[in-house]
């Protein structure tokens, strides 16, 4: 699976489009994930998760 972080733009055909980082860790812990497209603000997402 290939997954595209953006909370905004459209996922490529052939991917699977997550807009937060809760999402794509969750899919990252599937160990199922190829490939990922990570937006240009990726500390944003980052920032908001609490630890």
């Amino acid at each position: 699976m290939k997954i595209y972080l953006d909370d905004i733009r459209t996922e490529p055909e052939g991917w699977v489009r997550v807009k937060t980082a809760q999402e794509a860790i969750a899919l990252l812990k599937s160990n199922k994930v190829t490939e990922i497209s990570l937006d240009n603000k990726i500390e944003v997402y980052f920032n908001s998760i609490d630890n």
